[in-house]
């Protein structure tokens, strides 16, 4: 009777934590997964990662490309050609535009973005991607590459959390629904002839569960807990 107690306990005890709205004090979205595209050479995944932090003044973003190699890069534009660098989305679209990218020397061993655009789902990570808000875009004079780390201070909306970057994307039109996609280049192919440079449109491949979801896995596990300890008495 004891050990069914402790069972149904834990059962119960698991159910409220995932119902449970706190979460860590760093948000951190990895890119390891390929949607399209050639694949990246380097071994270690993630490809990409991007670290949000709360921190006094708004929230710290750091961006990493530990898992790039070589000559593999991503750059993007903005001139019309609709070439992808590294998007992220926004909880409140209405507000993506007062955002504010502040680029920190302390940290960063790569190169500043030569912007970062704003726009609620107006940048399409190819046609699985989906849409995003946001886009951090490099010249071809400055490439974000292999073992480069670029840091940024977020602020410019009163209350902002590393929270308003956790959403996935609009759909767009594609397969994927991803909070994260960049679009690499530089990547070694083999051909016959030689060798090419190829290219992928990555994403992170654990998106955030929806919240109906999460309800349904709870209200699962708390009925579970419920049944063994009826059972049980009987």
């Amino acid at each position: 009777m004891r050990k069914t107690s402790m069972i149904a306990g834990v059962i119960l005890g698991l159910a409220l934590l995932l119902l449970s709205p706190t979460r860590s004090t760093a948000l951190t979205i990895e890119l390891d997964y390929v949607f399209s595209g050639d694949t990246p050479s380097g071994k270690v995944l993630p490809w990409l990662t991007a670290t949000f932090e709360n921190v006094t003044g708004g929230v710290q973003l750091t961006l990493s490309a530990s898992g790039l190699t070589g000559g593999e890069f991503v750059q993007g534009n903005d001139k019309g050609s609709g070439q992808f660098g590294w998007g992220f989305n926004f909880l409140n679209d209405t507000s993506v535009a007062e955002l504010e990218f502040k680029y920190q020397s302390e940290g960063s061993t790569g190169p500043q973005a030569s912007a970062v655009l704003k726009g609620t789902d107006q940048f399409n990570a190819g046609a699985q991607g989906g849409d995003f808000d946001i886009l951090f875009i490099w010249d071809n004079k400055n490439r974000f590459g292999s073992g480069d780390t670029a840091v940024y201070l977020i602020s410019g909306i009163d209350g902002l959390n590393d929270g308003y970057f956790d959403v996935t994307s609009e759909n767009g039109g594609g397969e994927g629904i991803y909070r994260s996609a960049a679009h690499v280049q530089g990547i070694p192919i083999e051909i016959i002839n030689g060798k090419r440079e190829g290219s992928a449109w990555i994403a992170d491949g654990a998106p955030v569960p929806e919240p109906a979801t999460m309800f349904l896995l709870g209200s699962g596990l708390i009925g579970v807990g419920v049944f063994v300890r009826r059972k049980f008495r009987k």
